[in-house]
């Protein structure tokens, strides 16, 4: 869950009743219930088209309309024997473009889902978060309409009323249903367990930030302990020599020619772009050397690209050049195009409501719901070019986009806690992992002392890094990791078949 450079930081409201006339629905269910999409032969991708627009409206829901939501399903592992209640494991689709059909059979974001199908002969799911991806539950994104149908307790809804079709659909009416997803998809499976439990069995939450935050420092002070662990392959030479860099950057920036020398050096596009205060905010906001902590991979094979590699390279008494220097050669050895720093264009996409580019609905909902303000302006440990990052720069795309007030976005987040929970989960059988290298670490739950809540801890590892493909090959910590989410929820499956065994052999 990661927030482009221009797309930094975001917010939350719950809203009046929409007139009906606002939903203008994107396709309407005509009696089918299902569409598949496409031929046989390994095409998972099927269509949900009875989902409801509004799961509130009461009694008038379905006048409100419905859509086709998008889901996948993978059938080849499963197995049914009349010893044991049949499992269907679900990825809770989140943030992201749209899903395709790898994330139910060898996946970066669900692998850990698909491993375990394997083992216990699962079927495996994932169903698509609503406005992402390709299918829109309406046409119209005005605030008011959003507000209202783009919630965290309507995608809960979804989850819900889908899981409901399933189970009569493919004959699955006695299945243990067990929700899978990491980032912002952990936070929706967490849920999905916490909200409906007589619906979900359990859920694997990995690398989610259960609790929403206003002004979110924690992150970036992450970020420079990740460069100054060992264990990631970092030093607290490194993270001196990073923060010492940024901080050159700052000055830099406050006069004409060291802004010049900048856009030569890392190929900014477009002419004096740095004279802009904006835009020095766009390209400074997370770096200027364009790596994301939560993405480490100690594996990678390109230059200069993970906390390994740059570390050697900043630390390196025997390089000539200067830290700078080494922060734009850092830039160029991850893009060879040149930096777009125009907060201009940031500004005109939020601006049109017709834009349904996935980020910018990201931003909408944490803007609606979860805050997570990513500063910069206060931690010692935040290696990137001070007094720019503010919480005051992380809100104004939510003024500009819908118009939301900065208290309006604290009262939404306050909301959000109060009704979730925050860290206190009001659950059982939801597992937690999380990675020592991930900065959304610090809004998750990380220990318990609730045996019904379990956590495992993945020294070294990155946001989620144990859900990719071929990841435990990699860590001993990430195959132990992994291993333990399979056993967990064995663990849990058996316990329940014990308890209804006699049921079943009736």
């Amino acid at each position: 869950m990661k927030v482009g450079r221009l797309i930094v930081i975001l917010t939350g409201a719950f809203a009046l009743p929409v007139p009906r006339e606002k939903f203008r629905v994107v396709k309407r269910s005509q009696g089918v219930s299902s569409v598949k999409r496409g031929g046989s032969g390994g095409n998972h991708t099927h269509y949900y088209c009875d989902q409801l627009v509004d799961h509130f409206a009461g009694d008038s829901a379905h006048r409100y309309g419905t859509w086709c939501q998008k889901y996948l399903y993978n059938d080849q592992f499963f197995m049914r024997d009349r010893c044991h209640r049949p499992v269907v494991l679900l990825y809770t689709g989140g943030e992201s473009p749209s899903l395709n059909d790898n994330v139910v059979t060898k996946s970066n974001v669900a692998d850990d889902m698909v491993s375990l199908a394997k083992e216990i002969g699962a079927v495996v799911m994932a169903l698509e978060h609503r406005y992402y991806g390709e299918e829109k539950p309406t046409r119209e994104l005005s605030r008011e309409v959003l507000e209202r149908t783009f919630t965290s307790d309507q995608a809960l809804a979804d989850l819900a009323r889908f899981r409901d079709y399933v189970a009569d659909e493919y004959n699955l009416g006695d299945a243990q249903f067990v929700t899978f997803g990491g980032s912002y998809p952990g936070v929706v499976a967490a849920w999905a367990r916490a909200v409906y439990p007589e619906k979900f069995f359990a859920a694997v939450s990995s690398s989610a930030p259960i609790e929403a935050r206003l002004d979110f420092p924690e992150y970036n002070d992450a970020v420079g302990v990740s460069f100054a662990s060992e264990l990631a392959g970092g030093s607290i030479g490194c993270a001196s020599a990073v923060k010492r860099a940024h901080e050159e950057v700052g000055r830099m920036l406050e006069v004409e020619e060291g802004r010049r020398e900048l856009e030569r050096a890392f190929n900014v596009c477009g002419t004096h772009m740095l004279d802009d205060i904006d835009n020095r905010k766009v390209w400074t906001s997370e770096g200027v050397f364009g790596f994301s902590v939560q993405s480490n991979d100690p594996e990678c094979d390109s230059d200069l690209c993970n906390i390994d590699k740059i570390c050697r390279y900043f630390t390196d008494p025997n390089l000539p050049e200067s830290l700078v220097e080494r922060l734009a050669h850092v830039s160029r050895a991850r893009t060879d195009e040149c930096v777009d720093v125009d907060f201009n264009k940031v500004i005109k996409m939020y601006r049109n409501e017709s834009d349904t580019d996935w980020t910018k609905m990201w931003t909408f909902q944490t803007c609606n719901e979860f805050g997570f303000y990513q500063t910069c302006d206060s931690w010692k440990n935040c290696l990137w070019t001070p007094g720019l990052n503010d919480l005051e720069w992380n809100t104004r795309l939510c003024r500009i986009g819908w118009g939301f007030t900065t208290e309006e976005v604290a009262a939404n987040i306050d909301r959000t806690n109060c009704k979730r929970g925050g860290l206190s989960l009001n659950a059982t059988r939801i597992l937690s992992v999380n990675g020592g290298v991930d900065p959304w670490h610090r809004l998750a739950l990380v220990t318990s002392d609730d045996p019904s809540l379990p956590t495992i801890w993945v020294p070294g590892a990155s946001h989620h890094y144990w859900t990719h493909h071929g990841s435990e090959n990699v860590d001993n910590s990430v195959a132990r990791a992994r291993a333990g989410i399979r056993g967990i929820v064995k663990q849990w499956v058996r316990e329940d078949a014990r308890a209804i065994l006699p049921e079943i052999l009736l």
